[in-house]
Order: C-alpha cells, then structure tokens, then sequence
C-alpha cells in the first residue's frame, strides 16, 4: 500500500512505478483541477520535465470543456504547452454512423431515428444513456430522460455552462436563450441579453472556441466577414438548442415536481423544435449526397435569407431553408424542408422558385437545382411536376433509403 497525502506524492509514484512497469493512467475532466487544485497542473509539469526521459508512463488526459483543455495544453505560455504528444478532438459521428448506431440500439422506426438525431445530433454520450438505459423509441428518450424528477439530462447544459464560466453563467445562459429562440443577429442578442453589443463579441469566442458550442453563419452565397449584418449565430450542439428552447424556461416544473404540466411545456416545444431542426439536418444530408455523388461538389450550405426590393420595409425579409452552391461550377440548389403533418404540393415548390429569383448570386451563368424534403411526402401534383421538371423530393423513405438504414 501507498500513503497519499498531496497530488505531488500521487504523481511520484506514477513515475517511480513506471521505472519498472509500462503503466497507461487516464484522468478524465482534467480542467476541473484549475477550480479544485490548480497548483496540481503545476506539479504534473515539474515532474514531467524532470522525469519523462526515463518513465514507461503514458498519460491520457481528457476533458469535456475544449477550451479550458486548449489553455492548458495548446495555447503558447500554457502550463503544459507542447508536452502532449498528440492532441485529438473527439468530433460527433458521422450521418451514416449515428443511424448505424441506433440501428445497434434496435429503434423502433425510422421517423424515430431521425427525430432522435434531430434532439441529439451524433454526440455518442447521449446514445450510450439510451443504451444504459433501454431506450428503443423517441418518446422513450424524453420520458426517461428528460421528463423524470432524477431525469440525467435535466441538469446536463446548465452543469455544463457554469462549469466553464462559474460566476459569469448568468450571462452565457442569457446569450443562449437568445440564439435558442430565433434571435441569432449579434443586435438581436445583446439587446435579449441586456449587455452592449460592443462587449458581445467576448461571449461569442467563449461559446464558440471555448465550450465549442455555437458558430457563425454567413450566406452560403457570399465570403465569411467578420462583422458583417448578415452573419447569424447558430448553436451547434443541437441538446444544447432544445435544452434552451424547451427545458430552460420551464424548469421550475422539475421543481414543483409536476411531471404533467413539464410533458405538456415539452411537447409543445418541440412542435417548433423538430421543424427547425430538421432544417440543419437537411444541409447535413446535402453535404451527405454531395459525398456518395449523388449531387454537385457543395463548397458551402445553410440558411439563405435576404430582402425582396418588391415589398415595402418591414414586410421584406425572405428565407430559403437550404440553399448549396459550387463556387466553381456555379452549381447551385435550392430546398425547402417541410415537417408538418401534411403532404407537401406544389405551391411549396413555386414559392421555392420565385424566391431562387432573389439570390443575387451569378445569375447569367449558374446551374439551378431544387429540391423538397417533406416529413409527410408529396402529393400526386408535385410527384408528376418533380417527374417532368427534375426537382429531388425527399420523404422519410428516400431519406432513409440514401442513408441505407
């Protein structure tokens, strides 16, 4: 037996039992010891560099907060800068992949996998609680795992966030709510907030580069710049989007326990949450088909939104669901995502082309494409219009049959 009294006393003895043994130790959220015991990363230095040349020790660090992990090990001055031999950022699955993995999980329905991955994207964390807890089907995933007054994820963001900012949470959750609920321009967000849009651009690479959960948008047509007023803030992390949406606001539910009136808050949310999140989905699948060759080399894909010089101020804003283009061939595709109870018919795809007439975007010499994706299929209008005018439609079954689930 080994008497512990100091982290020092703990990483001598790694190293003096590696003189004789090859020994693999892991410590998993490395960060937290900044807030518990900082002088402990201090310590790991000191002995690293004295001893390393003669140790079979290898160390395996790993934490959830990307940038605390960057400020440790990445960035120049840092207490450990160039020690790690290799630095690896755990990414989501892959489109194929996750559906690969709830096939594993034996869900029940396709339309529940996608509605799955729209909740959780391909974070692997969240389908090892369905795997722990026997989860084979959507409405399984919210009543076990976030309506329950010991729910996991009830408590998961909000942990998350004030983990990383501490007495400042208050401020990122404000951000959040914001991009959450649609107000995704940089004015939009600090005036929700109630901080100068001035000071906003620090709480931006925070949750951008820091906790890795938002990013920037500008138009799929047009180069990023920093600054401009086209650029809009998504969150990337999709949980992070519906814990904001739907179970930020409706907390005090977990604490009244009144799993009832929570169900209820919840379904509605999610009645705007699935539509929404479809849409991302859908620029991830057109990126997917582009992939296996099933579509035009795509450069860039999102949200498209503009202003139509027809109509009076105020009343101007357009939108395009997904908009593709090919910077080099002009190739461009526009799409509509519609994931509603209805079957979707032709007066989508007319609304789709008169507004593919405002996107200023190599007009005289671009190849226009289009393409509807639809929760509830076609009707028998659009299926003969997409026959005799090329347009790619997208039900359940085509999805899952591109994804070959």
């Amino acid at each position: 037996y080994e008497k512990i009294e100091s982290f020092s006393d703990l990483i001598k003895i790694l190293f003096e039992y590696s003189k004789r043994y090859k020994i693999i130790v892991a410590i998993d959220e490395f960060q937290n010891l900044k807030y518990v015991y900082p002088e402990a990363i201090d310590i790991l230095q000191r002995e690293w560099d004295l001893q390393e040349a003669s140790t079979n020790l290898s160390l395996i660090i790993s934490g959830s907060v990307i940038g605390m992990i960057k400020s440790i090990f990445a960035e120049n001055g840092a207490p450990l800068f160039k020690r790690a031999y290799n630095m690896l950022e755990i990414k989501e699955f892959s489109l194929e992949k996750t559906f690969e993995l709830m096939k594993m999980l034996k869900i029940k329905s396709f339309e529940d996998m996608l509605k799955i991955y729209l909740l959780f994207g391909g974070v692997v964390f969240y389908y090892a609680l369905m795997d722990y807890y026997s989860i084979d089907s959507f409405d399984k995933v919210i009543e076990k795992l976030v309506i329950s007054p010991v729910a996991p994820l009830k408590d998961y963001v909000k942990t998350d966030i004030i983990e990383a900012f501490g007495n400042k949470a208050a401020t990122y959750f404000s951000i959040l709510e914001a991009i959450a609920s649609g107000r995704n321009k940089n004015n939009e967000i600090a005036a929700y907030a109630q901080i100068k849009e001035t000071s906003l651009s620090q709480y931006i690479y925070d949750l951008k580069y820091y906790l890795g959960v938002i990013d920037t948008e500008t138009l799929p047509t047009e180069s990023f710049r920093p600054g401009s007023k086209k650029n809009r803030q998504i969150i990337t992390e999709r949980f992070y989007s519906f814990w904001f949406s739907a179970i930020s606001k409706n907390y005090g539910y977990y604490e009244l326990n009144d799993m009832k009136g929570l169900s209820v808050k919840i379904n509605e949310a999610l009645k705007y949450f699935l539509p929404q999140s479809f849409e991302t989905f859908v620029h991830e699948f057109i990126r997917f088909l582009s992939k296996k060759g099933r579509l035009f080399h795509v450069d860039a894909v999102g949200n498209w939104h503009g202003k139509n010089p027809e109509r009076p101020k105020g009343f101007n804003e357009e939108e395009i669901d997904a908009v593709a283009v090919n910077k080099k061939t002009h190739d461009i595709l526009f799409a509509e995502c519609k994931w509603t109870a209805e079957q979707t018919d032709a007066n989508v795809y007319n609304e789709l082309k008169r507004k593919a007439r405002l996107v200023q975007w190599h007009n005289k010499d671009r190849h226009e494409h289009f393409a509807l994706f639809s929760k509830s299929g076609f009707t028998e209008e659009m299926k003969e219009i997409a026959k005799n005018e090329g347009v790619m439609l997208f039900d359940m079954e085509a999805i899952e049959k591109a994804l070959n689930v």
